[in-house]
């Protein structure tokens, strides 16, 4: 018995001390999941939190989301994180279908995570709608809010307060708002909260809780005078302003709830915006800091939210289970080699099948003579596969509109077969003509023009005012080019263009000449997809668009059906409407994908049949990766097949003939290897026996990964340059910010690092040289045009840019501006006013402009030079008779405290800038303006080689100007040529670096940093760029350093009387040490950034391809030109290194031959051997002798000669010579 008690008891106080462990608890653990790649958590907050003891690890501790959950964010890895910030990115191309309301099945499948999610004890914080959004993802929201059963909804509107306490901070605008009485409030007194913040595409910033269930805690509400706003979206805005009168919510909005979830999990519903935004630019939201000796505990708040949040995956073993030391980065590199083998694969094709459609369909709904029904019947009989009504707007209204989706609908769902779009033919407000197809929302009046309400006010009308989802956007095309108003180029947010138009089977409009100009010189609009248009009105017009000899318009892809869907085969309409695919898997590159962006394979054809055309380079969607070792080329794959018999082959690189085959036969196919020297933009151009032609869709490779447009939109914005010379990636915390921003106290900086730099010189995602490019008009002053007032309203600008080569060595790009006469304003929107509704009269002064941007080096200088000519096309003056300023770009000043002028003669003036005086100086011709500090730390400046340049310096700003005497007569003109420079390291010398490029690099004479040996060819010019003049082919010789010191970046060459038809390339000789670019990822292996980082590698023998420019863009005498130059005679551009040796160099074509007219193509070249391509583009055979140039002994010493016919191609390999 007492042993019995005695086990009793020592159970009991076993199971007692069990107790007292079990209810020790695990500590808290937080594993953030971010809204967005580049945000986490601020640090201030994830300090204090720490050292209150909680384990928290937010990216960079713990890998990254994708840029969204809708793209490919699925399975088990949501499990790693315990607490997910569900912002903006997550949902903003998720929106409800504008008409139907239905959510995409990306959404649907969300939901489905997310349950898993908050089952497992995760807590999701969820914040506002962000960009690019008008409010209409507040569907989206309401949607994810039903379906996990929350009780919730928000509306689409903005929360202001008439009563804003705080007004023009970085963070906009602020009201106190009412903090209701909760555990998680508890000394939380006030809080200061954004209010009103709203931009650009819909941007919004805080949106309302406008329904509550009973579980629901209010923590923040708005004050009596705060209410909701809908976004004005009356024409000409594009959402960047509120609505005057109060929406959904006239008092007191909700602005923060919480509560516990049926499913085990927590949420927060804060519809804030956490992350940047494209457009925004948000960086963030403040709550924490002081106001008129007012706290406002945004911080603690915020805290307390984060750990409530945390708290049910304490100890769980289903979320927030990351653990850095078992995450092992799985970073392979590909074998270029063997990845382009294996894609060239022949037969292969991207989408098996091919579909004819008619565009252009007008019926009895609106000026056509039959029903939709028998025009539909009309081109089933002729043979098409699929209709696009495009009905004139002008005549129709909703209730036809309604009518049309009808029928569509019905023949949609009862012939798989064939295929009926709804749509729109339409005039703009400035008089272009455009139709759109598929859409199914009516065109409201917010679309339509103020002025003309039977058309539409510009393009944007059927993107993202009428749709924020870019993946939803209907197909649209440019039609009738010839009689529009404005160019393509200088119009945005358009995806095809139709330069062969049709009316009633007869051919009306050719404009085939800006296709060509759009897919070349201005190869930045990536998105020009090709297209044939016929408007047909009966269906005896129907009959005749479908006679032999007319283009018409085909479509590759998987089936007929469209899908939507990335994953999944593409349908007709996909293909059509599809801005970013296909999407391919490709388990031989180290991308889950292979994704080609801008890809529309779809052409016109009254003949031939193009099976595949299409390039494959390594890298992402933007460019080939230059920190692959070996990604030196790419491929192009050439499929083509015409049952009259093949005629003839042309394939195009922007503007210029790169190859002509003359195959015979049906089919011809060929694989051609593409040197990785600049961006290419391919089309070809197909001919058969009975005079049939197809025209391509361009195929494209970019080499330099930041040179490609923003967004796709045609608003001719790129970015040239590496990104972060040397510096680590730094990812922004910004996750409710609460270090700074409207502190009425706010401490200075402790050692805050000097900003020195010449804007101009910095390229960033608005455009080479920044403001520069942008701003190239006589300033606002009292301008007479032909002696009549020209307001300052008048200006808008038309900006078209020709990347004239952007690759491994910079870039070189030439601007076209025109600053056209406008009888309104244009949109609002600070990208592109030229793409907007104005009546556009010729400019007064049209301007051209060239820049040169070489890379820098490692911790080197940014040296850009800018020359540029305004053209006076009217009589230009001033009503003072003061000189007319021509603004040149204008930009930050950083904070110097030396302004230093140097004339070309040495004389030095010094201006103390550093108290924030404002000074003009003329810019010394041949000499400089340079800023800087005493301590050496870096310098920014211009250099002056041509006159009448005026250098202002400002306390905020630093800006350029031309004066140019006034009057300015009709056909005069003025030139202007100026060299931008930014140093980035600290030197020992203040004014180093600036005379490091002024002197080393032969500005004020030879340079001092370097001499060339030439063995072949010879010298013309050093000043910047070194300039040589080829001779047999090339040249040949050692560039030898001078000092010590390394040259402020690697050295440009320009090198005269190559042959464009011939690969170039630079040949370092023997052993070399060169600069590698490397791929830096984060410890996750998640790719971050291309970057210089000061690395070096060792070479032998290294050959890389320079591109050979046929025109070099005019300098306006400022650079020595060839004195004759035939179709032959190219100039190479290259930069040379020169850091860890004197390099003994080749550079020029790598092969000659004694048929200049013949192309020679080098696919690989090694010690002793070589494979090269040749190509006979003429009408008559010819008998070719190839050898290598003069100083390219690489492969050996060695001749061919070989008979090519007409049109021929041959592969040759030599070796062992």
């Amino acid at each position: 018995m007492l042993k019995n008690l005695l086990n009793a008891a020592s159970l009991i106080l076993g199971l007692a001390a069990s107790c007292l462990y079990a209810a020790e608890p695990a500590p808290l653990r937080m594993v953030i999941a971010s809204p967005c790649p580049y945000w986490g958590i601020d640090k201030q907050i994830a300090g204090e939190l720490r050292a209150e003891g909680v384990e928290l690890l937010a990216y960079p501790e713990c890998p990254k989301l994708k840029d969204t959950l809708l793209e490919g964010y699925v399975g088990e890895r949501l499990l790693d994180y315990n607490i997910l910030i569900f912002g903006d990115p997550h949902y903003r191309f998720g929106r409800p279908d504008p008409v139907t309301g239905a959510v995409p099945n990306e959404i649907v499948h969300l939901v489905g995570q997310l349950k898993k999610f908050l089952a497992g004890g995760g807590g999701v914080w969820f914040c506002g709608l962000g960009e690019q959004n008008w409010g209409k993802t507040a569907g989206t929201l309401n949607y994810i809010l039903r379906e996990l059963d929350l009780d919730a909804e928000v509306t689409g509107e903005v929360v202001m307060d008439t009563a804003v306490q705080q007004r023009g901070s970085r963070f906009g605008e602020h009201a106190w708002v009412e903090v209701v009485g909760d555990p998680l409030t508890q000394g939380v007194d006030n809080v200061l909260h954004p209010v009103g913040v709203v931009a650009g595409e819909g941007s919004m910033g805080v949106v309302p809780i406008t329904r509550l269930g009973p579980d629901w805690r209010v923590l923040l509400r708005g004050s009596e005078t705060a209410a909701s706003y809908p976004i004005d979206l009356t024409p000409p805005t594009t959402g960047d302003k509120l609505a005057t009168t109060p929406g959904t919510v006239t008092s007191r909005p909700v602005l923060c709830a919480v509560r516990d979830t049926p499913a085990g999990g927590r949420v927060v519903l804060w519809p804030t915006y956490t992350n940047y935004t494209v457009t925004a630019g948000s960086r963030g939201m403040l709550f924490d800091g002081e106001r008129d000796g007012r706290k406002s505990h945004g911080r603690r708040l915020i805290k307390q939210l984060l750990r409530w949040l945390a708290e049910p995956a304490r100890g769980s073993k289903t979320v927030g289970l990351f653990d850095p030391a078992q995450y092992v980065a799985k970073i392979e590199q590909p074998d270029p080699d063997r990845i382009l083998q294996r894609w060239c694969v022949p037969g292969r094709k991207d989408y098996a099948n091919q579909y004819r459609g008619l565009v252009g369909a007008h019926s009895s709904l609106s000026d056509g003579q039959n029903t939709p029904e028998e025009m539909i019947a009309a081109a089933q009989a002729a043979g098409y596969d699929f209709i696009a009504f495009t009905e004139d707007l002008a005549a129709m209204d909703e209730l036809k509109w309604q009518q049309l989706l009808a029928v569509c609908n019905k023949v949609n769902q009862a012939n798989p077969k064939f295929r009926a779009f709804q749509g729109l033919d339409f005039l703009d407000e400035a008089g272009n003509r455009g139709v759109v197809f598929g859409q199914r929302y009516w065109v409201t009046e917010k679309l339509r023009s103020t002025r003309d309400p039977t058309r539409v006010e510009y393009w944007y009308s059927f993107t993202y005012k009428a749709d924020s989802n870019p993946k939803s956007w209907p197909p649209r095309i440019i039609i009738r080019s010839k009689t529009n108003n404005k160019r393509p180029w200088n119009q945005g947010m358009w995806s095809l263009f139709a330069p062969y138009c049709y009316e009633g089977g007869e051919l009306v409009d050719d404009s085939f000449d800006e296709y060509r100009q759009l897919v070349g010189r201005h190869n930045f609009v990536w998105n020009a997809g090709i297209a044939a248009v016929h408007t047909v009105r009966s269906v005896e017009d129907v009959a005749a668009a479908a006679r032999p000899g007319r283009y018409q318009f085909y479509v590759r892809a998987d089936q007929l059906a469209a899908t939507r869907d990335p994953e999944n085969p593409k349908g007709v309409y996909d293909s059509i409407w599809t801005n970013c695919g296909p999407w391919k898997p490709d388990p031989e590159t180290d991308r889950t994908r292979d994704y080609y962006p801008h890809y529309f394979p779809c052409y016109p054809s009254s003949g031939p049949e193009i099976l595949d055309f299409r390039t494959k380079f390594l890298g992402e969607g933007f460019g080939a990766d230059m920190a692959i070792p070996g990604n030196n080329r790419s491929m192009l794959h050439i499929y083509v097949r015409a049952p009259a018999g093949l005629d003839e082959v042309r394939l195009y690189d922007r503007e210029r003939l790169v190859r002509r085959y003359k195959p015979g036969g049906t089919v011809f196919e060929h694989f051609m290897t593409i040197p990785n020297n600049e961006q290419h933009s391919y089309t070809i151009t197909v001919t058969d026996a009975a005079g049939g032609r197809a025209v391509s869709w361009p195929a494209w490779t970019h080499i330099q990964e930041l040179a490609y447009l923003r967004c796709g939109d045609n608003w001719n914005y790129n970015t040239l340059r590496k990104l972060r010379h040397g510096q680590d990636y730094e990812p922004k915390y910004s996750l409710l910010e609460v270090q700074s921003g409207w502190d009425a106290k706010k401490a200075k900086p402790e050692a805050e690092r000097p900003r020195y730099w010449c804007y101009q010189s910095r390229v960033t995602h608005v455009g080479p040289g920044a403001a520069s490019v942008n701003y190239i008009f006589p300033d606002h002053q009292n301008l007479l045009v032909d002696d009549e007032p020209w307001g300052a309203a008048h200006y808008a600008k038309a900006l078209a840019m020709d990347l004239t080569s952007v690759g491994p060595y910079g870039a070189v790009a030439a601007n076209v501006i025109r600053y056209d006469y406008r009888e309104k304003k244009p949109e609002p929107y600070n990208y592109a006013d030229f793409a907007g509704p104005y009546r556009a009269v010729a400019s007064p002064w049209p301007c051209d402009q060239v820049y040169y941007y070489p890379f820098s080096r490692w911790n080197g200088a940014n040296v850009v030079r800018c020359m540029g000519r305004i053209r006076f096309a009217r009589k230009v003056s001033t009503a003072d008779g003061s000189p007319i300023r021509l603004g040149l770009g204008y930009g930050d000043k950083g904070n110097p405290d030396i302004l230093e002028v140097r004339t070309a003669g040495g004389t030095v003036t010094h201006h103390n800038v550093g108290d924030g005086s404002n000074v003009a100086v003329d810019l010394p011709v041949g000499g400089y303006a340079c800023w800087y500090d005493d301590k050496g730390d870096g310098i920014g400046g211009v250099i002056g080689l041509s006159p009448g340049v005026v250098l202002h310096y400002g306390r905020d700003w630093q800006g350029l100007r031309m004066q140019i005497p006034s009057p300015a007569e009709p056909m005069s003109e003025a030139t202007w040529d100026v060299v931008f420079v930014s140093g980035t390291p600290a030197t020992s010398n203040s004014n180093e670096q600036m005379l490091d490029v002024w002197q080393g690099m032969g500005f004020a004479g030879k340079p001092t940093l370097y001499d060339v040996q030439p063995r072949v060819g010879r010298v013309i010019d050093q000043r910047f760029f070194l300039t040589l003049a080829a001779a047999n082919g090339g040249f040949r010789g050692r560039i030898v350093k001078t000092t010590g010191k390394l040259l402020p970046l690697h050295l440009p060459v320009w090198i005269e009387g190559l042959n464009p038809r011939w690969d170039a390339g630079i040949w370092y000789r023997g052993e070399t040490e060169l600069e590698v670019i490397s791929n830096h990822r984060d410890p996750w292996g998640m790719r971050m950034a291309w970057i210089l980082t000061g690395r070096y590698e060792r070479r032998v023998d290294e050959v890389r391809y320079i591109p050979v420019l046929e025109k070099v863009p005019p300098a306006w005498g400022s650079r020595v030109q060839p004195k004759v130059r035939t179709p032959y005679t190219g100039t190479g551009y290259c930069q040379i290194e020169t850091d860890r040796q004197d390099p003994d160099i080749f550079v020029g074509n790598f092969l000659v031959c004694d048929r200049p007219e013949v192309f020679i193509g080098m696919r690989a070249a090694s010690k002793g051997a070589c494979t090269f391509e040749l190509n006979n583009p003429t009408e008559r055979p010819h008998t070719v002798t190839v050898r290598p140039a003069e100083g390219f002994d690489l492969t050996g010493r060695w001749e061919r000669t070989l008979e090519l016919g007409a049109g021929a191609h041959q592969v040759v390999t030599v070796a062992g010579e």
